[in-house]
């Protein structure tokens, strides 16, 4: 559908948040980062909790996967068993992307009620998780940066 005013999706995400329960426009935007400006308003903001997790899983893929030199540095940072829980994360975030292109396709109903899941995902797991991990790359960047490790299959 495109863009449209700003009004007009504000009235259709407000028809959908009283039908399916769903949390304030304004709240969402601000806890996931985006601003919507398109019709179908589900989709779109389907599309960027979408974003923020497929993020997070190409992050961790890069350490679980490395295909560069940041990525053989930062699988280091994790011990094994923490890069099996990150796997069991990937995992799951995964599973869950794997919906959106079915719910885009699909009924209102259907969209909103992934939105839904997501959204609970996100907020329940995704975010923290995600935070936890992050946080352990800049750990492991800065400790990398005072010469704590040695970089051996350089050499």
């Amino acid at each position: 559908m495109g863009d449209v005013s700003r009004r007009e999706v504000t009235k259709e995400w407000e028809r959908l948040r009283r039908k399916y329960k769903l949390p304030k426009l304004q709240e969402i935007e601000k806890e996931i980062g985006f601003y919507l400006t398109s019709k179908p308003v589900i989709s779109e903001a389907l599309k960027g909790i979408a974003r923020i997790l497929n993020s997070i899983s190409l992050d961790i893929e890069a350490v679980l996967y490395p295909k560069d030199l940041a990525g053989m540095i930062e699988k280091n940072f994790f011990t094994e068993e923490e890069r099996e829980k990150l796997y069991d994360f990937y995992r799951e975030i995964r599973s869950k992307l794997c919906k959106v292109p079915i719910a885009v396709m699909g009924e209102e109903r259907e969209k909103a009620s992934l939105f839904k899941e997501l959204l609970k995902f996100y907020r329940e797991k995704a975010k923290s998780s995600g935070r936890q991990f992050y946080d352990r790359l800049s750990k492991g960047w800065r400790e990398k940066s005072k010469g704590k490790e040695k970089i051996t299959y350089l050499r």
